[in-house]
């Protein structure tokens, strides 16, 4: 009894840290687009001051909408699959080592947050749901070849392995540069951020979204930029790193999306799954000749 406490103690540690570092490296991604638009930009700590502000906020949606359940899940989702991964020391998180349990995980936390959108009983959320729904379809048969195959290449299974003879980066550096560009698809990010474009339909799947469930869906997404972070790390360098290592690696990719945000203006949905729809025949057509060509 004792170490199942122990155990869950040490579990939601791991999750309340998860939370903060992701909301920090939100902070750090707008102070960081603000700067390279030479403005001065929130403080860091922007997203912990807006949670808290959330939290304390009145909740106002249709009474027949259905978005609150559907966040919730996301949330759950999100949840299982930052305990999936663990990029400290002990590397990965041993019931759910697996990287198609993770993958999953991922892509029901966006369709939860899509079902979200379509159940809030708004034109602005159904037009952002249904494109988010677009663009999760286009963009995650790269997601999936970019983030299974390399471990099945290497292993022979889908447990991720600590180390290898050489990093993936270096063995795969398509499928690394395909997972950043799914990546910034994934957070809903410029160029990719079709789904909220706020000059066309307002905040898209977020606009009915108020008080707890917009501090969920936050919370959601600074999750997911965490986890997927965390991926990248585990799998393309050679991790699990120290926390050092992973604090200055986590920072450096936040780094290289506020540079694809600025210089990048939003695309529009049809060339958004034009380009996600050729990367993924792209990367299909590498692992065809990397596995039967390159033997």
């Amino acid at each position: 009894m004792t170490s199942v406490i122990a155990g869950a103690v040490v579990m939601l540690t791991y999750i309340l840290l998860a939370v903060a570092y992701g909301l920090f490296m939100v902070g750090v991604h707008r102070k960081l687009v603000a700067r390279m638009q030479n403005r001065k930009g929130p403080p860091v700590i922007q997203p912990f001051y807006d949670l808290l502000k959330l939290l304390g906020k009145e909740n106002l949606s249709y009474r027949a909408s259905s978005h609150e359940i559907w966040l919730e899940m996301a949330l759950i989702a999100i949840l299982l699959a930052t305990l999936s991964v663990v990029p400290i020391k002990n590397g990965i998180y041993a019931p759910n080592s697996n990287i198609i349990w993770t993958v999953f995980l991922l892509s029901a936390a966006q369709l939860f947050i899509i079902f979200a959108a379509l159940g809030s009983l708004s034109i602005f959320g159904e037009i952002g749901g249904i494109r988010a729904l677009l663009q999760f379809v286009s963009y995650e048969g790269a997601f999936i070849i970019s983030t299974l195959y390399p471990v099945y290449a290497v292993t022979g299974d889908f447990i991720i392995p600590f180390k290898t003879a050489n990093p993936m980066l270096k063995l795969f550096p398509i499928m690394a540069a395909a997972f950043l560009i799914v990546m910034v698809a994934q957070l809903h990010m410029q160029p990719f951020n079709i789904p909220n474009a706020h000059q066309e339909i307002v905040a898209g799947y977020a606009t009915e979204f108020s008080s707890i469930p917009y501090a969920i869906a936050e919370v959601v997404n600074a999750l997911k930029l965490y986890t997927l972070t965390s991926i990248f790390t585990i799998l393309y360098l050679n991790g699990p790193l120290s926390l050092t290592k992973f604090i200055l690696t986590s920072l450096t990719i936040v780094f290289i999306i506020s540079i694809i945000r600025t210089a990048i203006a939003r695309t529009r949905i049809t060339t958004a799954i034009k380009i996600y729809t050729a990367l993924t025949l792209i990367l299909a057509v590498y692992v065809v000749v990397r596995s039967y060509v390159w033997v």
